[in-house]
């Protein structure tokens, strides 16, 4: 026996420890590891009287040591013998982390090993309740999990923690998505698919199915209407048994929900998935006793209920803990609501000079949405690096200083603590990744669902560069359409507390640097000075930040929020009685909904489709009939077949009405901010081959808006007559978009729209008058095209003339408080740069030639 054989306690005098803050001062830690932060013991505290609810949502802000909290959450299961336990992580990246961390305080991990037939095996530490599993969330939900799909024999756990919870909802989707790649091989999956949906998709929207089919670079998406959905449903699962090894992991969720499918359909891809996500499928991990899921933000607290079977109840008590102390500081600066001449290649070149003099002594880590919003900082010099090239970004700033670093398409998951980085970028606003969710923007605008995505992207990427209290960081956005997300009243309840806390200040401090904005170089000056305070962490600034920010997030804490989210409980309600074929109580559980609250819920659209989806399997006349309220309410969902087009009617008004009236919608706080949400609308028009076309449609149709027409999208709405329809008080626009055009003529083709689109406005509206407008790069029109009447074109040159007075239009905006505008002066401003009705073919078109 040996000397230290002698000196152990006696085993049953060692008590093992299941209070979760209490066992950290029982592991043996690396050094510098060796404490508990405060928050980290806060939450600790409050999760311990609650520990045995079946799902806890716990919410602390970025940077403030969830992983260890997890940890310990976990080990105090284990301790107290309620294994097996199991961390996930949204991907490989942290899972690493995760790994290093319990590595650094002595908590025992392991992940799975190699098993028989080349299937991984879990490790008989974990099955024993020895040691935490830590695996990704896609290891564990997909259609061949170790953890039973839809089956009796799997792993009963005890307890599970989701790191980044926020990332699971996308995630659950993507594990039960079937992708089919395009392959244009006449016999392919997804040719088979195209032309089993083509007739009624022409129907639907023939322009925009066109673009799909013809395989040219474009954004357009395309949802299937529920009714082939469901008519084609062999035919679906015929083509679906055909799939590659590709899908094998996603097809399980699809074939077992094969009458409760949605079908998504864009130039590249092919997208079919359930309506919900079948995540009962996924016994080990609906049925575990206890889950914890831990995110920075829950905005998007609707979709844990229909998506993870996440109660109401749950969701109303979230366990939130600020960690005030805990949190470094953050200036974020949107340059353009202090100045309107800080434009974004502006503030580009700014950036890179104020790195290359060490005015900006660190590294700097650009955030874009894609890899072309990548290209203007590559060409300053930047070094680019894609979202999944995280390992690589790390290397390269630990070994340097004053680097500009782009990444694309990355939110989360990166960890630039300390001197990593102490300026950050977010240029541009985070954009839908999944063909799903690009579809919703499209069908729904201005969605909670979309919107709230959006803000959380935001959040996460703001807070990648202040990792702990000791840390600070710059924040740049850059983007009109991100600043003014931002600075939108309406979009504030979509951020978190303390998020909204620290933008609140940042307002402040827009507000006192732009006091002098009439001098740009003053104004500089001062945006200056108050990043050298932040660069150098003076102490002054910390105690103003702190001060400020605290304050601010205790009013904002102590306000009563009224959210409910009873609609989510009939959503989910609704599908559970789908999926059992039970659709007439599935229509009952959503009509409650509808019927309650008739004229006054916010989604009424898309819950009559939904309710009109599930119909359709027991009575498609009544299915029908709803379709066609919900097609009344928005335009831009599914047009039954027997769908009448509503004529446009222009109110005769006062000159100037309209824009003030389009102002007034905003709510904008100050004239800067006005600007930057009109700036957002402009900047769609583009002529470009790699622009969208539809967002240039939209900026059209704002466009006419602001000029006082009676503004639309007809093709859009009905699938004929032109793009963009302007209904003026003595003559109306008919203007067909060809942004994305890059030959030297208008086509013959492009010439016919035009005359068709002229046609049916002839006869829809006989009485009126009315002009064709094609909005293309150039104004010759091939010898082959005969259309009769006059043609005017938007061209290239013209649209630089457009912007030219537009950006006058924003200059006299920022000029002053939105609501001091009169009409009368809204009225000169149009007048002043020739964007009245008569003046606008004058100004900004010119005669069509026809090619020699």
């Amino acid at each position: 026996m040996s000397l230290l054989d002698n000196l152990q306690i006696n085993p049953d005098n060692n008590r093992v420890e299941t209070v979760s803050w209490k066992i950290f001062d029982t592991l043996i830690h690396d050094f510098g590891y060796e404490y508990l932060r405060s928050v980290q013991k806060d939450f600790l505290q409050r999760w311990e009287s609650r520990r045995d609810e079946k799902d806890l949502l716990g919410v602390l802000s970025t940077g403030t040591g969830k992983t260890l909290i997890g940890l310990l959450t976990l080990q105090a299961r284990l301790n107290k013998g309620e294994g097996p336990c199991i961390y996930l992580c949204p991907n490989n990246q942290l899972v690493d982390q995760v790994i290093a961390e319990a590595k650094h305080h002595g908590i025992k991990v392991v992940t799975l090993i190699a098993g028989r037939n080349g299937r991984e095996a879990f490790p008989f530490e974990f099955t024993s309740g020895k040691a935490i599993l830590v695996i990704t969330f896609s290891t564990m939900v997909n259609g061949y999990s170790r953890f039973g799909v839809d089956g009796a024999d799997y792993v009963q756990v005890g307890s599970i923690v989701i790191d980044d919870a926020h990332t699971a909802i996308s995630l659950s989707r993507q594990a039960a998505t079937v992708s089919i790649i395009r392959d244009d091989n006449k016999g392919s999956l997804y040719n088979r698919l195209l032309n089993l949906f083509e007739d009624d998709l022409k129907k639907q929207n023939n322009a925009k199915y066109t673009l799909i089919k013809s395989g040219a670079y474009s954004k357009a998406v395309m949802c299937v209407p529920y009714w082939l959905v469901i008519d084609y449903k062999e035919q679906i699962e015929k083509i679906l048994n055909d799939t590659d090894d590709q899908n094998k992991f996603n097809l399980p969720f699809v074939l077992n929900n094969i009458n409760n499918l949605q079908i998504t359909v864009a130039s590249d891809e092919i997208d079919i998935s359930p309506m919900h996500t079948p995540i009962e499928m996924i016994p080990s991990f609906s049925n575990a006793d206890h889950r914890l899921f831990l995110s920075a933000t829950f905005t998007n607290g609707a979709d844990f209920i229909t998506e993870l079977n996440v109660s109401e109840e749950t969701l109303k008590k979230q366990l939130v803990v600020d960690g005030a102390d805990d949190n470094g500081e953050k200036l974020i600066i949107a340059p353009q609501r202090i100045h309107p001449q800080f434009t974004d290649q502006r503030m580009r070149e700014k950036i890179i000079k104020w790195v290359g003099d060490e005015v900006i002594n660190t590294n700097v880590v650009v955030l874009v949405p894609s890899r072309y919003a990548a290209n203007p900082w590559e060409r300053l010099g930047a070094k680019v690096f894609d979202g999944a090239d995280i390992y690589e970004l790390i290397d390269m700033l630990k070994v340097s200083n004053n680097k500009v670093a782009v990444v694309v398409n990355r939110y989360d998951g990166i960890d630039l603590a300390g001197d990593l980085c102490h300026c950050l970028v977010l240029d541009g606003l985070p954009t839908q990744s999944t063909n799903r969710e690009k579809a919703i923007s499209q069908r729904e605008p201005g969605s909670e669902e979309v919107l709230g995505q959006t803000a959380r992207e935001i959040e996460q990427g703001i807070g990648r560069s202040v990792r702990s209290g000791a840390d600070s960081s710059l924040i740049f956005l850059l983007g009109t359409s991100l600043q003014e997300f931002v600075a939108l009243p309406n979009n504030k309840h979509l951020f978190t507390d303390r998020t909204q806390a620290q933008l609140q200040f940042s307002e402040k401090i827009l507000n006192v640097i732009g006091e002098s904005n009439s001098n740009e170089d003053e104004v500089e000056n001062k945006m200056l000075e108050i990043m050298q305070y932040s660069l150098n962490r003076n102490m002054q600034w910390q105690k103003t930040y702190h001060d400020n920010v605290n304050q601010n997030y205790e009013v904002l804490f102590k306000e009563t929020k009224h959210i409910s989210y009873a609609h989510a409980e009939s959503i989910r309600k609704a599908w559970i009685y789908a999926i059992q074929g039970n659709y007439v109580e599935a229509v009952s559980s959503l009509r409650q909904i509808t019927e309650k609250d008739e004229g006054s819920l916010k989604d009424e659209d898309i819950m009559l489709e939904q309710i009109a989806t599930y119909q359709y399997h027991f009575d498609k006349n009544k299915a029908l009939d709803t379709q066609l309220r919900a097609k009344n309410l928005n335009k831009f969902l599914f047009t039954p077949s027997f769908y009448q087009y509503s004529k446009r009617t222009r109110k005769t008004m006062e000159a100037g009405l309209g824009f003030k009236r389009l102002i007034d919608s905003f709510n904008a706080e100050n004239g800067n901010d006005l600007a930057i949400s009109f700036k957002s609308q402009f900047d769609k028009l583009i002529y470009d081959e790699s622009a969208d076309e539809s967002d240039f449609r939209k900026g059209i149709e704002f466009l006419g808006t602001m000029l006082g027409f009676d503004s639309s999208q007809p093709e859009q709405e009905i699938d004929v007559g032109p793009d963009n329809l302007w209904i003026g008080e003595n003559i109306d626009f008919i203007l067909e978009s060809k942004n994305k055009a890059t030959s030297d003529f208008i086509s013959k083709v492009y010439a016919e729209q035009l005359a068709s689109s002229f046609s049916w406005y002839k006869h829809t509206y006989p009485r009126r008058s009315g002009i064709m407008i094609s909005l293309h790069p150039v104004n010759l029109m091939d010898k082959q095209a005969f259309v009769d009447g006059v043609i005017y074109v938007l061209t290239k040159e013209k649209l630089k003339t457009l912007s030219a007075a537009l950006r006058n239009v924003l200059t006299r905006l920022s000029s002053k408080n939105p609501t001091e505008w009169t009409v009368k002066e809204l009225q000169n401003m149009l007048s002043d740069n020739s964007l009245t009705e008569k003046q606008f073919i004058l100004k900004y078109t010119e005669k069509v030639k026809r090619r020699s």
